[in-house]
């Protein structure tokens, strides 16, 4: 939500605390941080799921890739302070590779792409589906 809403500071607050729980380089967070019931018992609930929502937050929220009914969408949203990101992602019967360099707080890209644009702003693209390797790139302007 704080990446949605252009709070990156916020969303750095976050992603930091998490890194700093026991477990947290891992991506293994305990469900739970009481008080045992019965010590020696070992804290329990060990949640997998956060891999699930940090893979989600990385490709939906940051890189912004939205399929979609006609096409795929493309709308980045780096936090700042981030490097350039690479990724290359299976959808239906093609590939999408991405190269997004560079982020603000405007998050205004230029975008260049050998698929087929079915449109484009200054914020995001729309791709027609692949059928091939499609290569999309966006550079902060």
């Amino acid at each position: 939500a704080a990446v949605e809403a252009g709070d990156f500071d916020k969303a750095w607050r976050v992603l930091e605390w998490l890194n700093s729980l026991p477990g947290g380089k891992a991506g293994a967070w305990f469900e739970f941080y009481g008080d045992r019931i019965a010590p020696p018992f070992p804290q329990v609930g060990i949640i997998p799921w956060t891999w699930a929502e940090m893979v989600l937050l990385l490709v939906h929220h940051i890189l912004g890739l939205r399929p979609e009914e006609e096409g795929i969408r493309l709308r980045p949203r780096l936090l700042p302070g981030m490097g350039p990101v690479e990724a290359n992602f299976r959808v239906r019967n093609g590939r999408v590779e991405i190269a997004v360099q560079g982020g603000d707080a405007a998050n205004r890209w230029s975008f260049s792409s050998n698929g087929e644009v079915l449109r484009e702003t200054d914020r995001e693209i729309v791709l027609k589906y692949p059928a091939g390797t499609v290569r999309v790139s966006a550079v902060r302007i």
